[in-house]
């Protein structure tokens, strides 16, 4: 399934405009950089990019299953998802993704939730049509829209273990995904 929607991505350039346009993913099919591996050294295959640098890899163990990771060029890293499908959903789900990340006072649920209520206001606001754009995401690349998106992205980052990526010169680990954040409280 994973070949298929990254071939989607690929020959479909509404819907990989639209998903870089709305969550920052640029699908690309291109070796490994060499500023980070796998403390296991098992291969990955990159399958897209952000703009800041960061790549989205796929992770097959020979035991079995798949896993998408984030490695951000800042020096985080961890699986978001189980699959590439399940990733692109979740992002077309929750294009705040990242914030959400960010401002989980350290990975609480709650803080995501919190973050996840103001993020969806937003773009609402500026994108009065998301739930078309959605839509339009969600059949382009023959994926279901996910029941619990945040909870689903929380339990990727939570059992991922940011440990298993390093640095390729020093092998010190990335950081969590997980950020110490939170948001203010907003005025009365």
């Amino acid at each position: 399934m994973d070949e298929l929607i990254l071939d989607r991505l690929l020959k479909s350039p509404k819907a990989a405009a639209l998903l870089d346009e709305l969550c920052d993913f640029q699908a690309l099919d291109e070796p490994p950089p060499d500023w980070f591996v796998l403390a296991s050294e098992e291969p990955l295959q990159v399958v897209g990019r952000d703009g800041a640098g960061g790549r989205f890899c796929l992770h097959q163990p020979p035991s079995g299953g798949s896993a998408l990771l984030f490695v951000s060029s800042e020096g985080e890293a961890g699986v978001i998802a189980g699959s590439l499908a399940a990733g692109v959903a979740m992002m077309a789900a929750l294009p705040y993704w990242r914030d959400c990340l960010k401002f989980s006072s350290g990975g609480r649920l709650d803080e995501m939730r919190r973050a996840q209520g103001e993020f969806e206001s937003q773009l609402r606001a500026r994108r009065p049509n998301i739930d078309e754009v959605r839509g339009l995401l969600f059949r382009a690349l023959g994926v279901s829209a996910p029941d619990t998106p945040l909870e689903a992205l929380h339990e990727a980052v939570s059992g991922s273990g940011s440990r298993q990526v390093v640095a390729t010169r020093d092998r010190n680990p990335f950081a969590s995904l997980f950020n110490t954040f939170d948001l203010p409280d907003r005025p009365a």
